[in-house]
């Protein structure tokens, strides 16, 4: 008898192999799915005042489950799995939305380390597609009182821009943590968000604010996206009354909803103002308000050198917009650093920013050349 196997049936035995397991892998796919919607159906049937909270509660679980683990789990939607020649990748190789928890402290922290993303016009999109959206600066124009048997006379035109927001990829660099913090009583997931909005936050909130608009956001306070409203009285130092002069250069209209920005050191120098008789100009109390009106540090913004746009003031959620798409994906590499028995996670989230049409809204100090 002929105990030798030849080629073509040595790889028949493996496809046939394979079949069987991808057949096993997409049963216990679908008996997941199934077991998880008669969950999910049941909570609601029984419990339909507090459904919404338990399956947040059950996905956040599950996601935890994920970035501890790297074992997807529950998270794997019917029919992701993706079958290949000995092998088997989900959730675009390794990546899932973020759960809705996960998100909110990932957001939080963004927010925490971006000043434009705390007062900017935040908007989402559903895709990554380029999204055109028309600005308009009808501000100069007013209404009038039309007389009896008066025609209304000539039509005012409208100037609309058109602007077009990109989808820029944010990566936070990869957070490299032990398999023993997965079972320690670190709160290994909250720290991730926490951390990885840092991570986002600085790099987003420098583009906000000085972009160039060339694979990345046009900033707010880049040459030609504001018009300037004062010029200080010397290049590297600040007055009193450059801080009025910019002040006054916004359209009252926006003065309730104004704020200040400009970075520490700047804000340092506003707060040791003091007059001909050495009494400081801003009477102690609050730091965070200067004429009535919120201040926000922004550290990615210009110093008191000469030519630098030193100071912002108006309402920067009519003078800028962030566009997001969606939620952000975590992705977990469970196999990278496991020669030093270590996961690692890091996040995705796509962004872009751009000035609006608004040429009231918002206006800007100039230093002294």
């Amino acid at each position: 008898m002929n105990r030798e196997m030849t080629s073509d049936a040595f790889m028949s035995r493996i496809q046939r192999h394979l079949a069987s397991e991808r057949a096993s892998f997409e049963r216990r796919d679908s008996l997941n799915v199934h077991d998880r919607q008669y969950r999910d159906a049941t909570v609601r049937n029984y419990d339909p005042e507090h459904a919404d909270a338990i399956l947040e509660q059950r996905a956040n679980a599950d996601f935890v489950h994920f970035v501890t683990t790297g074992d997807p789990g529950a998270l794997i939607p019917a029919g992701s799995v993706e079958y290949r020649d000995l092998g088997a990748g989900t959730g675009a190789a390794g990546g899932f939305m973020v759960a809705a928890d996960f998100q909110r402290k990932l957001t939080v922290a963004e927010a925490a380390w971006s000043a434009m993303r705390q007062v900017a016009n935040v908007v989402l999109s559903a895709t990554g597609a380029p999204m055109p959206e028309a600005a308009v600066d009808d501000s100069a124009t007013s209404g009038s009182i039309l007389a009896e048997n008066v025609a209304i006379g000539a039509s005012t035109d409208v100037t609309v821009s058109t602007r077009t927001f990109s989808a820029f990829d944010y990566v936070s660099p990869v957070i490299r943590f032990s398999i023993q913090m997965e079972s320690d009583t670190i709160n290994l997931v909250d720290n991730i968000a926490w951390l990885c909005g840092q991570r986002l936050g600085r790099i987003q909130n420098t583009h906000f604010t000085t972009g160039t608009g060339t694979g990345q956001p046009l900033g707010l306070f880049t040459a030609g996206s504001v018009p300037v409203g004062a010029t200080s009285a010397g290049p590297t130092a600040i007055t009193w009354a450059d801080i009025v002069a910019l002040y006054g250069s916004v359209d009252p209209a926006y003065l309730p909803t104004s704020t200040w920005m400009m970075n520490q050191a700047t804000h340092t120098a506003v707060r040791a103002l003091v007059g001909s008789s050495g009494v400081p100009l801003i009477p102690a109390g609050d730091p965070t308000t200067l004429l009535g009106r919120p201040v926000v540090i922004n550290p990615a913004m210009a110093g008191l050198t000469a030519t630098a746009l030193s100071v912002g003031f108006g309402d920067v959620s009519r003078a800028y917009t962030i566009r997001d798409v969606g939620a952000a994906s975590f992705h977990h590499l469970a196999e990278r650093y496991m020669d030093a028995l270590a996961h690692g996670a890091f996040v995705v989230h796509r962004s872009d920013g751009q000035p609006s049409g608004d040429q009231r809204a918002f206006k800007t100090l100039a230093q002294h050349a």
